[in-house]
Parts: C-alpha cells; structure tokens; sequence
C-alpha cells in the first residue's frame, strides 16, 4: 500500500543522508513525505533545518513553510487568536520568498490564500488575478 511505498522512499532518503547529512534534496523530499501525510510538525523541522543551513535562501523551504502555515488556516479552530498567529506566520514566509525573488508566482498565491481566509476577498481575488495572468504566457 501507499504507506510501505512512504516507508520505503523514507528508508532511501535517510540512507542519502547517511553518505551526506547536509543534503538539501534528501531532506526536502523527507519533508514533502511529512507533508503528503499530513504530519504538519515533522514537515515544517525538515524545511526550517534546511533554511537554516542555507542561510535563509532556500525558497522552496520557505514556501514550504509558509504552505504549513496556510495549512493550519484550514483546521477547524476556534482560537481566534491562534488564527490570527497562523495568518501572519503564513504571509511573513510568502513574503520573504517574494523579497528574495519578487516574481514568485506560488508565493503571491499564498498571500492570496491567507488574504480569502482574513476575508479580504476583493484583495485576494485582485492577488489571485495578477497570478492567472502572470502565469498565462
């Protein structure tokens, strides 16, 4: 099943990372593996150790983090508070991706995402506009 192709994948991962522990690629795709299963926490430590080594440039860690973020946005809450953390966490890691690269299509998305969710619709959807057209060429 889909969990011992997971296992196995991590197994080939870990063992990359056994020749070099530093490997960027090794440790993104164990933490897209957190992330496919939904393991939020795990996800976000791959990518955070990743950024760290990489001095902050690493877009798709960022992204990747901002996304974790975005996604507790959609667990039910009713901490108003909490929410509110989890929105500004979300934009502060989209945005960074877009001072590093401003034309950062998946990025502006994000800030799109979080703006529907504080329900600035007008906002989100002008966001969400510049992107469709952005990624129409």
């Amino acid at each position: 099943g889909i969990n011992a192709e997971y296992g196995e994948a991590s197994n080939c991962f870990k063992d990359a990372l056994q020749i070099n522990q530093d490997n960027a690629d090794a440790w993104t795709l164990i933490g897209n593996l957190h992330i496919a299963k939904q393991e939020w926490g795990p996800g976000q430590k791959k990518f955070e150790r990743i950024i760290k080594t990489a001095n902050d440039k690493d877009s798709y860690s960022i992204l990747a983090i901002g996304n974790v973020w975005l996604q507790m946005l959609y667990q039910p809450t009713r901490d108003r508070e909490k929410e509110h953390k989890y929105q500004e966490r979300a934009l502060a890691f989209f945005k960074q991706v877009l001072r590093q690269d401003p034309r950062n299509m998946y990025a502006a998305n994000g800030i799109g995402c979080v703006l529907a969710v504080k329900g600035h619709i007008r906002e989100a959807r002008d966001v969400f506009a510049q992107v469709r057209e952005a990624t129409a060429e």
